[in-house]
């Protein structure tokens, strides 16, 4: 019997408080259909409490309209630059009529306690304007901003300085995101449309993000030490051009192991990658690929590792044996990398001074080299002989003196590991008609 009563009870109160919301409802309804604006309410900078809707409506419009005419909204980035975009670039301003009608909006019961409240209390009520703005001109302003804002990354540098390896860490670039931009700064300005400052970050929405480097530090781990270096004299000062070329080519440049997939160095092919004004013959790229040669040789790498041809001459600038011959149709450098780890080549020309360097981890330096070359036999120059009538009996005159030729041998420490064969350059007499050098000759 109890339990019936408690129930009854419950049931009755359920329709007690159904009838009360529903004469609230009604109650409220019935003060919606007012011309009337209530009293205390305000719309952001617009009081249009009494008001009739359609003169709140347009008070609204022309309180904001003069504000977004003259102003601009900033936006500050994470470095500090600030950039405006002026709110009559983007047709920014208040709907007043949606302002308004949010005092007649109700889109579920749980807004009625809100317009009783509203409507029949003297509690003062701040709308939250209701904003309209172009986007599609928002994003076209964002746009140009975004080369403004772009800062391009800058990549790890690996330098050969005074015999050592100098580096230099990479830095982050920062991009502008212009949809997540464009959506953040219509949710702010939605928010509070007299919103003069935007920050814009990474850590906000991504609205700001992060350009990484190409290049890392940790691309140039391996390389912690100069294994070896090389350093020649250059001749012939007409070849300092393709000599700078050549060097600058090859400078920096980076070799995987051999053992995990790495690519074999052709000098020919990071010339010819580097320029199409490559030329197949030219001295000045064969004294940097020689001093290149020189210091793979007192790196330790293995000779079987290295393909190269010799001059068919010696050359002046680089010791028998160590030189290197470079054409496009024939010569080349070529080597694979045999270490560990990965390996870096370095080359700089100051004045006459060519020097090409290799660096990479300490692990794969087990000992230092020494290399030496040992001529073992020398090749008497022919000589040829050029008549001069003009000249008087007896007289001569050597066109070109000629130069030995050598078998060389050289060694890494003690080990021979190579021999080169350069022959004799012919040396050229002009002399008068009547010597009988001329006859013995042509015998």
């Amino acid at each position: 019997m109890v339990k019936k009563r408690n129930t009854l009870l419950i049931i009755l109160l359920t329709m007690v408080q159904s009838l009360l919301a529903v004469s609230a409802g009604v109650a409220v309804l019935f003060n919606l259909s007012s011309d009337d604006i209530p009293t205390g309410v305000k719309a952001g900078i617009s009081n249009i409490e009494g008001m009739k809707y359609t003169e709140a409506a347009e008070t609204i419009e022309a309180d904001y309209s003069q504000w977004f005419e003259s102003n601009s909204f900033k936006l500050i980035v994470e470095d500090g630059e600030t950039y405006e975009i002026p709110f009559s670039q983007i047709d920014f301003a208040v709907d007043g009529e949606a302002t308004v009608n949010l005092l007649k909006t109700i889109d579920d019961i749980r807004d009625i306690p809100r317009l009783f409240q509203l409507h029949f209390t003297k509690t003062s009520v701040e709308l939250a304007p209701v904003v309209r703005y172009d986007e599609a001109k928002l994003r076209m302003e964002l746009l140009e901003l975004s080369d403004q804002i772009f800062v391009e990354a800058s990549d790890a540098q690996m330098q050969y300085v005074d015999g050592r390896i100098d580096k230099k860490p990479e830095t982050e670039g920062v991009s502008l995101n212009v949809s997540n931009a464009a959506d953040l700064i219509g949710k702010q300005l939605a928010e509070n449309p007299l919103l003069d400052t935007i920050t814009l970050s990474r850590h906000q929405n991504s609205v700001l993000q992060t350009v990484p480097a190409s290049i890392t530090m940790k691309d140039f781990e391996d390389i912690q030490h100069v294994i070896a270096g090389y350093t020649i004299t250059a001749t012939e000062q007409e070849l300092a051009k393709p000599v700078q070329f050549a060097v600058d080519a090859i400078n920096g440049t980076m070799m995987e192991p051999v053992a995990q997939g790495g690519e074999v160095f052709s000098f020919v092919n990071c010339l010819q990658s580097k320029s199409a004004d490559f030329e197949n013959d030219n001295e000045g790229y064969d004294q940097v690929a020689s001093t290149l040669y020189a210091t793979l040789l007192s790196a330790g790498i293995p000779t079987d590792s290295i393909t190269r041809m010799a001059h068919k001459l010696a050359v002046d600038y680089i010791e028998p044996g160590l030189d290197a011959w470079i054409s496009g149709d024939a010569g080349d450098l070529k080597f694979s990398n045999p270490f560990n780890h990965k390996i870096a080549i370095f080359a700089e020309k100051k004045g006459s001074m060519i020097t090409v360097a290799i660096a990479g981890h300490g692990n794969d330096i087990t000992q230092e080299y020494d290399i030496s070359t040992q001529i073992v036999q020398r090749l008497t120059p022919p000589v040829a002989y050029v008549v001069d009538s003009d000249l008087k009996s007896g007289e001569s005159i050597t066109l070109n003196p000629g130069k030995d030729g050598v078998v060389v041998n050289v060694f890494r420490n003690d080990e021979l590991i190579s021999s080169d064969r350069y022959e004799a350059e012919k040396r050229i007499i002009r002399i008068a008609a009547d010597s009988g050098l001329w006859d013995d000759e042509r015998k």
